[in-house]
C-alpha cells in the first residue's frame, strides 16, 4: 500500500514517540526527547494516543486548506497557519497532559533508550 507524504509524517513522529527499551517495555516520549518518558502498559491506551495525533493533524491540515481557500492573501494564510497550528499544539498539550497523569513516570531519557538498544548485548559479546 503506497503512503502519502503526510501519512508518512505522522508515522514517523509517532515513531519518535513510541519507543520500545531493551527489556520490550513500551515508552511515551510525548514532550519531546528532553523530557521525561512515560511507561505505557496498556497497547489500547497507546493505539487511542495515536489514533488522536493522526485524526487532530489531518483535522488541521483541513482546516488550514479550507482557511487559506476562503483567505487568499498573505493575512489570511499568516493567520490561517498560525489558528490552525497554534490550535493542534493547544489540544494536544491538553489532551496529553490529561493522558499522562495516570502513567508511570519513566526515570530514563530518550537518549538513554535508543542507545541502550544499540549496545550489543552480553551473549553477543562473549561470542566476538
Amino acid at each position: 500500500m503506497k503512503t502519502t507524504p503526510l501519512q508518512s509524517i505522522t508515522e514517523d513522529s509517532l515513531g519518535r514517540m513510541f519507543v520500545y527499551d531493551k527489556q520490550g517495555k513500551l515508552l511515551f516520549f510525548p514532550w519531546g526527547e528532553k523530557k521525561p518518558g512515560y511507561f505505557i502498559k496498556s497497547k489500547s491506551l497507546a493505539t487511542r494516543i495515536k489514533k488522536f495525533y493522526k485524526s487532530s493533524f489531518f483535522v488541521c491540515i483541513a482546516m488550514f486548506l479550507i482557511g487559506i481557500s476562503i483567505f487568499r492573501d498573505f493575512w489570511g494564510f499568516a493567520g490561517s497557519l498560525i489558528v490552525c497550528f497554534g490550535g493542534l499544539y493547544f489540544v494536544h498539550r491538553l489532551y496529553i497532559s490529561r493522558v499522562v497523569t495516570s502513567l508511570p513516570i519513566a526515570k530514563v531519557s530518550y537518549k538513554d533508550v535508543i542507545l541502550e538498544k544499540l549496545e550489543p548485548d552480553d551473549a553477543e559479546e562473549s561470542d566476538l
